[in-house]
């Protein structure tokens, strides 16, 4: 069964070369709407182009880095017009208890898991805008955001912070008809 909010609208997809961020860019399609797929695995992201045709654009995308966070979103909307969903799944874990973590494993799994989501949430809302879309931003939070678990302070941290940004985010972006939640998997 198809979903009819899909059917016309485009949406971005960050993480979208595997797992859940494939999932949602091949369900978008298969209900009638277009993707654009960001993720860095570009083979993965060649894979879903090939499986989605014309209805999906790729770019090697590093959520870390905001330009390229930017440069999706144009690409987007530049190839289907307005920018109706973004979706940031994008995201990751390099695991270690607090006493033994290393800077940069927190410093990784922050960036990956928050901020990405961060650039992911401000670019699409500015192309919305400028669209004078009424769009939806869904960020990816998990259950670690409430559950804490061993090896996980940073993502769990991390996590966290993807549910209270979302949450400003829709106090912030409500009154432009935006809508921004999270799903914890």
């Amino acid at each position: 069964m198809t979903d009819p909010r899909a059917a016309g609208r485009h949406a971005v997809v960050t993480g979208a070369a595997s797992g859940i961020g494939r999932a949602i860019a091949r369900r978008f399609v298969a209900d009638g709407g277009t993707v654009t797929a960001g993720d860095i695995d570009e083979d993965g992201l060649r894979s879903l182009r090939d499986e989605l045709g014309d209805a999906v654009v790729v770019l090697r995308c590093d959520v870390t880095v905001e330009d390229d966070v930017a440069a999706l979103v144009q690409l987007g909307a530049e190839r289907f017009g307005a920018v109706d969903a973004m979706f940031n799944v994008a995201g990751g874990n390099r695991p270690g208890l607090i006493t033994e973590l290393t800077e940069a494993d927190w410093d990784h799994t922050i960036a990956l898991c928050l901020k990405g989501v961060f650039f992911g949430v401000k670019h699409a809302a500015r192309q919305m805008i400028a669209d004078g879309t009424q769009g939806a931003i869904v960020n990816i939070a998990s259950l670690n955001s409430r559950v804490p678990m061993v090896f996980g302070a940073a993502y769990s941290a991390a996590k966290a912070g993807v549910v209270s940004l979302s949450q400003t985010a829709a106090i912030e972006l409500g009154d432009r008809g935006i809508r921004v939640c999270t799903v914890s998997p």
